[in-house]
């Protein structure tokens, strides 16, 4: 479990690109589970993560360069 680098990190909810459409907004005191990562067509690496937020569980993508301080050790299936 780890939480992001920075407040503001997006949950994409459709998938690992910059222009799908964003889910929640998280705090960098969000507690994350990294479920796996991948590479987008662009060359850009993105984590699907769980996260806890208070009583909610949220399920999306994270920009990894900007937002997580590591990437999952699990490559996402293709």
């Amino acid at each position: 479990m780890t939480y992001p680098k920075v407040d503001g990190a997006v949950l994409h909810q459709a998938g690992p690109y910059g222009d799908c459409t964003p889910g929640y907004t998280i705090s960098s005191r969000t507690k994350l589970v990294y479920d796996c990562t991948t590479t987008n067509l662009y060359g850009n690496r993105w984590t699907h993560v769980t996260a806890y937020y208070g009583s909610l569980v949220l399920q999306g993508w994270i920009y990894n360069d900007k937002y997580l301080p590591f990437e999952s050790q699990w490559e996402c299936p293709r």
